[in-house]
């Protein structure tokens, strides 16, 4: 990768490949002390390696996997272990989107031209919220328009979904124009070609979010349950008027504050983060205003501490 980028030159290459036989040295180690990448320019294609890694794993029809937790070997200096959930979400991610990519976006090595009637970038930029992907594709395609797409995909640092991703925005934006060769080089993974018209494709966000709705009401199920026999045991115990109204209300205290979690659980998998405030699961349409402080006037403390919920009862 670092080769094809230009970062390195073939005489690198094969010094670098030579020296690690030799030493039995760390790739990662000669690179940096011998000054061929930068500190942060090696973390960044590691990052790119192992996502272009699970990319390619995409592409495969069939297998078996199994997420097995234990403790592993990582040198932290050039690598961060990714969290499950990430991984996961970025892998619904790129199989939602790139069969309408594929379809623009058909080969390796198709090549583009910019569209001089085309409106103003930086207005159609700012309408189409790009980010510095499509920017920075745009830029390389200023600098040279002869690039084709695999071209792009080993300078522009960003990897091969993401470098298709820019262009088929640039491309539907009409800043670009497509220009398909005459014998197209098809891509590895994630063979979608173009759409069927009969096919029907449901996003895999809207049916993780469908499983764990499920799983949010089965354990309000579950807990009200287990509320309605702590309710039977207290009144068989015959207590008074006030002990009972209090008892009812932590106990259904209990099952909001839960079901505020679950509503937050499924927000940070569609949207990548908890939200900040229980507001945006109202704004959502995952909860209703008095679902964030019934059966009290007043709202359960919201905080998002260490990646983690914490609600608490209102003083009242």
């Amino acid at each position: 990768m670092l080769l094809r980028a230009g970062v390195i030159s073939s005489k690198d290459f094969q010094y670098i490949v030579d020296k690690r036989t030799k030493s039995m040295r760390r790739t990662e180690d000669i690179l940096l002390d011998e000054n061929f990448v930068t500190r942060e320019d090696l973390v960044l294609f590691i990052r790119l390696k192992n996502s272009e890694l699970l990319y390619k794993l995409m592409g495969w029809k069939e297998g078996d996997f199994e997420f097995e937790p234990s403790e592993i070997s990582v040198n932290s200096a050039y690598d961060t272990p990714q969290p499950t959930d990430s991984v996961l979400m970025d892998t619904f991610r790129v199989v939602d989107e790139w069969p309408s990519i594929n379809n623009v976006i058909t080969s390796l090595n198709m090549r583009f031209e910019l569209n001089t009637q085309a409106a103003d970038f930086e207005k159609i930029a700012k309408e189409n919220e790009f980010t510095e992907a499509e920017r920075r594709i745009y830029t390389l395609l200023i600098e040279d328009h002869t690039y084709d797409v695999q071209r792009l995909i080993d300078i522009s640092r960003l990897g091969e979904f993401e470098t298709c991703k820019a262009l088929y925005n640039l491309v539907r934006t009409g800043i670009i124009l497509t220009k398909k060769p005459k014998n197209p080089i098809p891509f590895n993974a994630l063979k979608g070609g173009p759409l069927s018209k009969k096919r029907v494709i449901v996003p895999s966000v809207v049916i993780l979010n469908v499983f764990l709705g499920i799983i949010a009401l089965l354990l309000v199920l579950l807990l009200l349950s287990s509320a309605f026999s702590r309710v039977r045991v207290f009144m068989d115990e015959g207590p008074n008027m006030a002990l009972r109204v209090s008892i009812y209300k932590h106990l259904i205290s209990d099952i909001s504050k839960e079901r505020i979690k679950n509503s937050a659980d499924v927000f940070r998998y569609s949207y990548g983060t908890y939200p900040q405030k229980s507001d945006q699961l109202v704004k959502a349409g995952m909860l209703d205003l008095r679902d964030l402080s019934y059966p009290f006037k007043m709202r359960y403390s919201y905080k998002i501490v260490n990646d983690e919920i914490l609600l608490e009862n209102p003083l009242y």
